[in-house]
């Protein structure tokens, strides 16, 4: 979790460590069965997508989006919502 903005934590990796440390133990002992850490650099959005989509089980939906008709869509343009 470094952050490129704070100097300590990029150049300082043993602060880094205790910092992240701290920081996962901390909250997983708060939340620890909802936790979830992923490296950006080894994992794809679509991956961690995945994974918390598998974490919050099947009572967790993502609606599906509903794309406009061509009719709905003109409407829209013109400025008539409903």
């Amino acid at each position: 979790m470094v952050d490129s903005a704070d100097r300590r934590s990029v150049e300082d990796e043993a602060f880094a460590a205790r910092f992240n440390s701290a920081l996962l133990h901390g909250m997983a002992r708060r939340h620890g069965d909802r936790l979830l850490v992923f490296d950006t650099a080894e994992h794809s959005p679509e991956e961690i997508a995945k994974h918390v989509l598998a974490k919050a089980g099947p009572a967790f939906t993502v609606p599906a989006l509903r794309t406009a008709s061509a009719e709905e869509s003109s409407t829209m343009a013109a400025g008539r919502v409903a």
